[in-house]
């Protein structure tokens, strides 16, 4: 053995081995001070953090608003909370969609016109059927349709319409005026006022009710599109605002037709699950699968974020040829991603159970429900941007088909494991159904695009 590796070849090589780790250490270290140091990257923290920092004030809102009702009391509120906040996505009409679709493509190509145009007709539509859509809910309630109080019923019309405004400002503003514009009245102020509300009135010894939240809440949204509206003016293109409005209505309805129709059904994905399960159950389960999914749904928040942050780029740069940038885009954003999902799924597994305490003792019940949610959520989250991606490249279409299939396949799988296991059976449905369609959905961006927007992008060319 000493003949064949004598020990001055040991040492050499040793060093060697050492050399190497070294300049490994400095090269992973130049990129990691590079990627900190790079703007998109700041950017797309920045967007993340809005996102989570919403998704603690709504855990911590609608934790505090199942404290203070009751798990029946907030069992009802939350099936009305989620029929009307699916009537304000519907409200929309896609029109919160297409105003990025649309102001994307026509200032990549110097169409001033009509992005003057898209975003007057997107206002006018969206105004018309915020005042119908909330209209409309009030009277159908007031026949009996829903179970709640004449109170309530106004109430809620009337978050229902701010939300309907919300959505559309929310999402042109932040084409327009920045992402700290959009997403602080989006995802903060509302949720703050609705918090500091409830406290204080519990504090003084009132009971907190669902006409309360609506009414604050709605006060906070309405608050937040004025300001948007402010904010938009002061920043709106000189050679946009300069340019005539043109209208393509004919171009326009259809595209937003698919996407209103797609919308709808994400909403569905979001929001029908409490109502089945009030309507299946009892609407304490609906409750307690509620408080679960809102908590997971800080992986959903993060996912918006990225679609929120990258939808307004994902046109432009698609638009105007620049493929190879978009993907460095993603991938640099599935890297901040991919840190905050370990870090917070880690985080729900060892604390879940006591978050769920604090809200109720009653809630502690659901910690297996959260647990299945969490990691089916963060699994969609790591797909990526998907619905961005194929919505604003032109492929809405292709979009609306496979939600279409996917929706059909949770229906029926919610309707057996709801009726055989309640809350949980209703977790394991949204995982069975909806992980598939992430990666499906990633996989037709590779095909279809060439963009790989999911987790898989940082691990190949």
């Amino acid at each position: 053995m000493d003949a064949l590796y004598p020990p001055e070849t040991y040492h050499v090589s040793r060093s060697t081995l050492s050399q190497q780790k070294v300049q490994d250490l400095q090269r992973v270290y130049k990129i990691g001070q590079r990627f900190i140091k790079d703007r998109t990257t700041h950017g797309a923290a920045l967007a993340l953090g809005f996102k989570v920092a919403g998704s603690g004030l709504a855990i911590l809102m609608f934790g505090l608003a199942a404290r203070l009702m009751g798990a029946e009391k907030f069992g009802q509120f939350a099936i009305l909370f989620n029929i009307v906040s699916f009537l304000a996505v519907a409200a929309c009409l896609g029109q919160e969609t297409l105003i990025v679709r649309s102001w994307s493509e026509y200032s990549a190509t110097r169409a001033f016109g009509f992005a003057h145009g898209a975003f007057r007709f997107g206002w006018m539509v969206i105004g018309v059927s915020a005042v119908t859509v909330s209209t409309l809910l009030w009277l159908s309630g007031s026949a009996g349709w829903l179970k709640a109080e004449s109170w309530s019923l106004l109430a809620a019309a009337v978050f229902l319409a701010a939300q309907t405004l919300l959505h559309f400002s929310s999402h042109s503003s932040r084409l327009i005026a920045g992402f700290v514009a959009s997403e602080t009245y989006r995802e903060i102020v509302w949720r703050l006022l609705a918090i500091i509300a409830m406290a204080l009135v519990a504090g003084w010894g009132f009971e907190v009710s669902a006409p309360l939240f609506f009414s604050v809440a709605a006060f906070g949204m309405l608050g937040g599109v004025i300001i948007q509206s402010f904010k938009v003016r002061a920043s709106f293109p000189g050679v946009v605002s300069l340019a005539r409005p043109e209208y393509a209505a004919h171009d326009w309805l259809p595209r937003a037709a698919v996407m209103w129709f797609s919308a709808c059904l994400e909403a569905a994905s979001q929001y029908a699950d409490v109502i089945l399960i009030g309507f299946l159950v009892t609407p304490a389960q609906a409750g307690g699968y509620f408080v679960a999914m809102r908590i997971a749904n800080v992986f959903s928040m993060i996912s918006s974020g990225m679609i929120n942050y990258t939808s307004p780029r994902i046109g432009t740069m698609y638009f105007s040829g620049d493929v190879s940038g978009l993907q460095t885009l993603l991938k640099k954003l599935m890297a901040i991603t991919l840190i905050l999902v370990a870090a917070i799924l880690v985080a729900l597994v060892i604390f879940g159970h006591t978050i769920l305490n604090l809200l109720g003792a009653a809630f502690t019940s659901e910690y297996s429900t959260l647990l299945i949610l969490a990691f089916s959520v963060s699994a969609v989250t790591l797909a990526g941007p998907v619905s961005a991606v194929l919505q604003t490249t032109g492929h809405e279409l292709l979009y609306s088909r496979a939600l279409v299939l996917s929706m059909a396949a949770r229906l029926v799988l919610f309707l057996v494991f709801v009726t055989l296991y309640g809350s949980l059976g209703a977790a394991i449905a949204w995982g069975l159904s909806t992980v598939p369609l992430g990666l499906a959905l990633a996989w037709m961006c590779r095909k279809k695009i060439g963009i790989d927007p999911s987790i898989f992008a940082l691990i190949h060319r």
